[in-house]
């Protein structure tokens, strides 16, 4: 049984009841069956929030999808399914023998219902690769599971395992399939050793702005190791990254010293380099890959501060408001200015609405917003508010981009995300006292020769036509 959206939904304003609804009795059954509906809800919600201590699953954001598609390499579908936060295969790169290299794989649950992961299953060089932390758990909706998976090798020679996760969801099974590749090298001269974390493979940039990440360099060999004055050298997309030398150029077994990478993107684009560090004969230089991506620093931020200008969330669902004609959702939305340069919104009128389904949503605040940014100016670190309104006339499923048009520091932009309200459709909601909605319409009328009971008028029941 579900509940209708305009009684669960304290969002949802009524505007005005069809004169057929609107007697003494049914009113009475309304307001006690909507007090009875939002008792149990919040129940509900108490129950829900108590049940959030498994281990290896939360609700806290996971980390960034290293290749931004959502996929992590496993072939998903990037929204409404499972995100993946690293890329198959991953290489845990040069690993010294004896030493041990990890990293922590998050599997967040957009499916819009609850999944089961099953336990790993490995294959390949199982004696040097390894996992903890995933057992078999149920994942709730919009949460996710953590596990780390470690690369520990006992011999030189290159070495690769295949992770197989099977997921249980409403639509059947789905098997995530992680690659895992590692080296294991023995130092004998002077050795390079790079700290270079995850976060540095793929940096989140603004425009304009330099971003600076610092690397750690040490010596790993037993020989002392020697680096030229231009120790650090730098390929790839020319003027937009940079690179310091190391302070200290003659390592001791085990001494460390650091050097920089810094970017600044131009565009909105992703960038790629090569940074080597060389060492004097007989010790080997080393290489990595740095990528950075240009962005636009302004967030559409929700109350749970979810980013729907972010590719994790490209679009923002109202769910089903009823009935149709009558009820409306409000919802609220951050402006949020998370970098330094300030933005322009340059748009005509600055929060647009595109798509089939413009004549059922509004955009509220815009006078408050600009008597707050004057012309549509929002300084670096500034938080203003809208709210986009859902009123729909019919029960068919309904889409419209929210778009809004920017330029920062010499680039132009649209920022933009889905907006999706009312079911799909192909489905009919039947609402009791002897009435129905149908898809595509605007208005109840009797229920005819279909039987569905006596339902109370506070409840709806689905059926697939």
């Amino acid at each position: 049984m579900i509940f209708p959206s305009n009684i669960q939904d304290d969002a949802i304003a009524v505007r005005q009841m069809p004169s057929k609804w609107c007697s003494e009795g049914w009113l009475r059954r309304f307001l006690v069956g909507a007090m009875a509906c939002m008792a149990v809800v919040l129940f509900a919600g108490c129950l829900s929030s108590s049940s959030n201590g498994d281990s290896g699953t939360g609700t806290q954001p996971p980390p960034p999808d290293e290749d931004g598609d959502g996929d992590g390499g496993t072939g998903l579908p990037p929204d409404g399914q499972i995100h993946i936060n690293v890329t198959s295969p991953y290489d845990f790169g040069d690993v010294v023998l004896g030493q041990s290299s990890s990293v922590t794989v998050s599997i967040h649950n957009r499916v819009g219902e609850q999944i089961v992961l099953n336990p790993l299953d490995i294959t390949g060089a199982t004696d040097v690769f390894s996992s903890t932390g995933l057992s078999q758990q149920t994942v709730p909706e919009n949460q996710f599971a953590t596990f780390t998976i470690s690369f520990n090798p006992q011999s030189e020679g290159d070495f690769q395992a295949v992770f197989a996760i099977t997921v249980q969801s409403p639509d059947g099974p789905d098997d995530i399939n992680l690659t895992v590749l590692g080296s294991g090298f023995e130092p004998e001269l002077g050795e390079i050793g790079l700290d270079v974390s995850d976060p540095l493979r793929i940096i989140p940039a603004e425009i304009g702005v330099n971003t600076t990440r610092t690397i750690t360099l040490t010596n790993i060999g037993n020989e002392t190791l020697r680096l030229p004055e231009n120790a650090i050298t730098i390929a790839g997309d020319g003027g937009v990254f940079t690179v310091t030398q190391p302070g200290n150029l003659v390592l001791a077994p085990g001494q460390s010293t650091t050097f920089t990478v810094t970017v600044n993107p131009p565009a909105t684009q992703t960038y790629e380099a090569i940074v080597t560090v060389n060492a004097d004969p007989p010790s080997q230089p080393r290489s990595f890959q740095v990528i950075a991506r240009g962005q636009i620093m302004l967030s559409l931020l929700d109350e749970a501060g979810r980013d729907y200008f972010s590719p994790d969330y490209g679009e923002f669902d109202f769910g089903v408001v009823l009935p149709p004609g009558v009820a409306t959702r409000s919802q609220e939305f951050l402006i949020r200015n998370t970098g330094q340069n300030a933005i322009q919104l340059t748009g005509a009128p600055l929060f647009q609405l595109h798509g089939t389904g413009v004549d059922f949503f509004r955009i509220g605040g815009v006078a408050d917003f600009l008597e707050q940014f004057p012309g549509g100016l929002i300084p670096g670190g500034a938080t203003g508010r809208i709210r986009i309104i859902f009123s729909p006339e019919i029960l068919n499923q309904v889409t419209a981009d929210f778009r809004v048009p920017v330029s920062v520091a010499g680039v132009d932009e649209d920022m933009e995300t889905v907006l999706i309200g009312n079911i799909p459709p192909d489905r009919m909601v039947v609402y009791g006292g002897g009435y129905i909605i149908e898809a595509g319409s605007t208005q109840p009328r009797r229920r005819d020769h279909t039987d569905f009971g006596d339902a109370e008028l506070r409840t709806e029941e689905t059926i697939t036509r």
